[in-house]
């Protein structure tokens, strides 16, 4: 080694200085151009009389002012130091509604310095509840390890979510809003897309209950196929001027300018779509042409509107009209998003057969009636083509219609936050 070595403790000099690492401590008399230097930094993670910093409160779960949470969570927070566990008390962390308290469980997890309270029984729905971590100078608070309390109370608050959400039908809570009519059956269906493609946090409701209030807690919207009041085409469009993501199945007519899209009247049933896979949220779709089942309504595509797929009169002949467009509205990353056929309708209709065709004996003479009757097109008595084209039948055609919409969910909502999802794993993993 070019030079001597020092050894280096807390301090500047005198007893805790810098030294020859020696066998008798002496002062460094070498100036730096002179030698190399080394030192051995010897941390002492041990508060001396001086240090007081205080605990503080790093992260909670649910967040201050979080609404939507479930009735049975748990409550969590996550402290900036280690803890005196004995400081963790009943009467250090607790929950009230109102002014009652609320019998609870609290815990301390010296691991990760946190405290968990779990309430005692479920919490009510749709009630606010404010959640206190005692500091200050009273009797009762929480300390670090060395005895340095909190400096004030920590207080929070949240609300859980309505007891309508405790319906299956109706989802967990989340930032995408489901917008359904009981006029039409199949706007509800979008819960069981939203499940089957992972997504687990979400809420649905009828059209009534939704507001301009209601709205705002979301940062997507899937709209079913149903009929909208001016004042309902007002909100929704205010809604994605601000920043929100639309995504209409057969928009009503009056959404037409929203969606960048203009009619032509007339429509397109039971034939083929084509998904632009070259860009955004096609990329990864099939890149042939697959079924879809009801009817689509023809629009063409104003200057603007991107087209992210074109529907086909048959397996190989494109149209000039969009089965899906996406187009970007005001200034702060609001999309609409039209489907010109329902989604939903045509994801059941494609797996559960022709609704004309249920109760006809159509693969022959031989009974039972069977689930494949409903696909079975060459009927003696009524010949027409299967209900799912045989050529087609490799592709998971209603499974590719909502990938794509499950695309076009988090493309819309990227420049606001990732959103939770379960994911699929390849080969069974």
């Amino acid at each position: 080694m070019d030079g001597p070595l020092y050894a280096l403790a807390a301090g500047e000099d005198g007893p805790n200085g810098v030294y020859f690492y020696t066998s008798v401590p002496a002062y460094p008399a070498y100036d730096g151009s002179g030698a190399n230097y080394w030192v051995d930094a010897i941390f002492n993670g041990a508060y001396s009389p001086g240090q007081t910093i205080a605990p503080a409160v790093n992260l909670t779960s649910p967040t201050s002012g979080a609404t939507n949470i479930p009735v049975s969570a748990g409550i969590n927070m996550f402290f900036t130091q280690q803890l005196d566990g004995t400081s963790v008390t009943a009467n250090t962390v607790f929950l009230q509604s109102g002014a009652n308290t609320i019998a609870s469980t609290v815990t301390y997890n010296s691991a990760d310095s946190s405290v968990t309270l779990i309430p005692s029984a479920p919490l009510t729905a749709g009630a606010n509840y404010t959640v206190t971590v005692k500091g200050g100078t009273g009797v009762s608070k929480i300390k670090n390890s060395i005895g340095t309390a909190l400096t004030a109370d920590s207080v929070w608050n949240f609300t859980t979510a309505n007891s309508i959400m405790a319906n299956p039908s109706n989802g967990p809570g989340g930032p995408i809003l489901l917008i359904s009519s009981t006029s039409n059956p199949f706007s509800r269906y979008p819960v069981e897309i939203l499940r089957a493609e992972g997504w687990n946090a979400f809420n649905a409701l009828d059209i009534s209950a939704v507001t301009t209030t209601e709205i705002n807690k979301y940062d997507a919207v899937i709209l079913g196929d149903i009929p909208l009041t001016a004042a309902q085409v007002t909100m929704l469009t205010n809604w994605v001027n601000a920043g929100g993501t639309l995504i209409a199945f057969s928009p009503d007519p009056q959404l037409a300018g929203l969606m960048g899209i203009t009619s032509i009247g007339g429509t397109l049933s039971d034939k083929y779509l084509l998904v632009n896979t070259n860009s955004g949220p096609g990329v990864g779709i099939v890149n042939q042409t697959i079924q879809y089942h009801g009817s689509a309504d023809l629009y063409t595509a104003n200057t603007g509107t991107n087209i992210l797929a074109t529907l086909y009169s048959d397996t190989s002949t494109a149209t000039v009209y969009p089965a899906v467009t996406s187009r970007s509205v005001g200034t702060l990353g609001g999309t609409a998003v039209a489907f010109t056929y329902d989604l939903a309708k045509s994801v059941v209709y494609t797996r559960q057969g022709n609704p004309l065709w249920a109760g006809q004996k159509r693969d022959g003479n031989i009974p039972p009636i069977r689930s494949d009757d409903l696909f079975y097109g060459n009927a003696s008595f009524d010949p027409e083509p299967d209900w799912v084209n045989l050529n087609k039948v490799a592709i998971p055609q209603a499974d590719e219609q909502q990938r794509l919409l499950t695309n076009i969910i988090l493309t819309g909502n990227f420049n606001r936050k990732p959103l939770p999802r379960f994911w699929f794993l390849p080969r069974g993993k």
